[in-house]
């Protein structure tokens, strides 16, 4: 995925910087006299990849420039004018030449294109081949420099996953399903890859598409109108969770987990464990084997007994802002509950909170959408803004393990918890725009301080 950030004042001049206590790594740009538009980026291996639309003043017409910046500083200049300002939504390299993925679409069809640029040589050409996408696309990754992209067709009751290399598709598996994907838009399915949950609203949604190694799987939450806190005495509230095994599809399977508070509630799946949480005045939290169907930890937890004033944290994304808060409203009074996991040797490390939107009627597309920006709902899928959201949240980080212990800590490994630290001390919880790209290993922070035309590049390690 290619998350974008809009107008933005930066500069091209580059400077790192290390902060040894965050363990972090900045670099900036700066020249006031440049406006900066549709920035997006994309991390690959130990470098950022970053596109931005460059508009001089005075100037009416914008230039895209693209770079690699690596994180010891150094940053290479990529010419990609013969694409014009065509969204790269994946990048990838073999056999010395760097493949850069990009949506081409007509009235009558959507397709894949590729422009392909010889490392050594720098010369470049456009594929020939144009990849077709049938249906709704819900995501793509990279694996060992292949393509794959995640599609389902309205009616076709399945998930196609489908494995491009260089210029062609070169496998397609069809896995089956017993509800319509397809019949769901974007909005509504999240796609996320292990390891890469870092900030509340990667936890927000009712349809989670994760990927775990070798393991795909689908979980769904419902009822699932997110943004509706009514009780329905006629709803059935349950967790329907579908394994697709990548490598042996007979060992598929689907599973339905009942809950019998009727209330909203969010879910994640993290190493087979299925954990569930809801929020009326306390938080209830369950994790569930998905494999045997057992309850392995079950606990309800007092907002103002377990969890420290000073652990609490409040972020908005329509303000940009964090803090550390005190609240005495009861959390189902203003929010929705949702979870976020990460493992950490015997522990889980838990972000658990709540979330409501500051306008109701405005629309999440996974709490990074591009809204109006973009016709196809293809390029929605797969290049994502990396601040537009409308939500505020209420969390706590914690650890807990499955043998029962629960230890709501000041301080966790949660990358998480660093970011809120490192934005609380370095901009006092405010910043003019903020947005994130993810890895397995690590997220890129991108900052710009309100009255200041600079674009701070932040690296957390976890």
């Amino acid at each position: 995925m290619l998350p974008k950030l809009s107008n933005v004042l930066v500069g091209i001049i580059l400077i790192l910087y290390s902060h040894c206590n965050a363990q972090t790594k900045i670099a900036e740009f700066e020249i006031p006299d440049i406006q900066v538009d549709k920035l997006k980026g994309m991390v690959m291996n130990d470098s950022l990849f970053l596109s931005m639309e460059v508009l001089s003043i005075g100037s009416s017409k914008s230039i895209s420039e693209y770079y690699w910046i690596r994180n010891n500083g150094s940053r290479r200049k990529v010419d990609l004018s013969e694409i014009g300002n065509k969204s790269i939504f994946a990048i990838s390299n073999f056999s010395g030449d760097e493949y850069y993925y990009y949506l081409n679409e007509t009235k009558e069809r959507i397709f894949i294109k590729s422009l392909i640029i010889n490392q050594q040589t720098g010369t470049s050409r456009i594929s020939e081949s144009e990849i077709n996408i049938k249906g709704n696309v819900y995501g793509s990754y990279i694996n060992n420099n292949d393509l794959y992209i995640l599609t389902s067709v309205k009616g076709g009751y399945s998930l196609v996953l489908t494995r491009i290399h260089a210029e062609a598709i070169v496998e397609e598996k069809v896995f089956r399903l017993s509800f319509d994907l397809g019949a769901l838009s974007f909005e509504t399915v999240q796609f996320k890859e292990q390891g890469v949950d870092f900030i509340p609203h990667n936890g927000v949604g009712s349809v989670f598409i994760t990927k775990e190694d070798n393991i795909m799987w689908i979980s769904i939450d419902e009822p699932r109108n997110e943004y509706d806190q009514s009780e329905s005495t006629n709803a059935v509230y349950k967790t329907t969770v579908i394994k697709l095994d990548l490598n042996n599809p007979e060992t598929s399977f689907i599973k339905s987990f009942f809950e019998t508070t009727q209330s909203q509630f969010s879910s994640k799946i993290s190493n087979g464990i299925l954990f569930r949480v809801f929020n009326d005045i306390n938080y209830h939290f369950d994790a569930i084997d998905i494999e045997t169907g057992v309850k392995v930890y079950s606990r309800v937890f007092e907002r103002k007994k377990d969890f420290g004033p000073a652990n609490v944290y409040s972020r908005s994304e329509a303000s940009n802002s964090i803090q550390k808060t005190i609240t005495n409203k009861p959390l189902a009074k203003i929010s929705l509950g949702f979870i976020n996991v990460e493992k950490d040797s015997s522990y889980y490390l838990l972000t658990v909170g709540g979330y409501y939107l500051v306008k109701p009627n405005t629309p999440l597309v996974n709490a990074l959408g591009l809204g109006g920006l973009l016709v196809s709902a293809a390029v929605h899928a797969i290049v994502r803004e990396m601040n537009e959201g409308k939500m505020s949240y209420l969390y706590t980080h914690v650890r807990v393990g499955l043998n029962g212990s629960f230890v709501p800590i000041i301080k966790t490994n949660l990358l998480a918890q660093k970011i809120d630290d490192y934005e609380l001390e370095n901009y006092q919880g405010v910043m003019g725009f903020r947005g994130y790209l993810s890895t397995t290993g690590s997220v890129y922070a991108i900052y710009k301080q309100r009255g200041i035309k600079k674009l701070q590049i932040v690296r957390y390690d976890r």
